[in-house]
């Protein structure tokens, strides 16, 4: 029976050290579901910023293109401005060229 005794002895200690392996898995594994945060969570919690910073990064964006739109039609209406009045300034020298070149001319026929 000392045989006996001692396998039922030996298997009680292997029933006992496997349910403590176990029960020591199913606590880690509990640890781990609750150590870990929840991604659904934090998705709700990170979504409605992220949300609102994507609309206030749209409107500054906006508010810019449109202060560069103002610029734009600024810068044109002055580069209009600048070429009409190269255009008269160039008219006015080519009125005067010709204006020399008569008083040239006459002048020439005068001495000649």
């Amino acid at each position: 029976m000392d045989g006996i005794a001692f396998l039922k002895k030996v298997r009680e200690e292997e029933i006992a050290e496997l349910q403590a392996q176990i029960q020591y898995t199913q606590m880690s594994v509990e640890v781990d579901l609750f150590s870990k945060p929840d991604l659904f969570e934090l998705l709700k919690d990170i979504w409605p910023r992220r949300g609102s910073e994507s609309r206030r990064l749209l409107k500054a964006k906006t508010l810019e293109m449109e202060a560069c739109r103002g610029m734009e039609e600024v810068l044109e209406q002055q580069l209009q401005e600048l070429e009409e009045k190269q255009n008269a300034d160039i008219s006015a020298m080519q009125d005067t060229i010709n204006k020399l070149e008569n008083d040239l001319r006459t002048a020439k026929s005068e001495l000649a």
